[in-house]
């Protein structure tokens, strides 16, 4: 099994989804009760991204998610990147499955 395919079931279990199967269509890549997500895998995430995180993660309560935001000068469009497992826990949602996954 490729390893995109590998982190596609790994992100379902972890969200408590299931990985989407079909074939030829557009679909999201997992379908949880609460996330549709697409998993995108590269080679290495932006340092500047992951020193951001681990730069509010100092900075965050407990009850706090730590997000970065990106936005496209000149456009009303934002993104918002935080750690899955982060997320999940803010949610109160429990993680299963792999829990050293980064």
């Amino acid at each position: 099994m490729k390893g995109w395919k590998r982190e596609e079931q790994r992100i379902a279990r972890l969200t408590g989804g299931q990985r989407v199967t079909t074939k030829g269509t557009e679909a999201p890549d997992v379908v949880s009760p609460l996330l549709v997500i697409e998993v995108k895998e590269r080679a290495q995430l932006p340092q500047w991204m992951t020193i951001a995180l681990d730069k509010l993660r100092r900075f965050a309560k407990a009850e706090q998610l730590p997000v970065v935001i990106l936005h496209e000068r000149g456009s009303h469009q934002r993104l918002a990147i935080c750690r899955l497992e982060e997320l999940l826990r803010w949610l109160h949602r429990d993680v299963v499955g792999d829990h050293n996954d980064g």
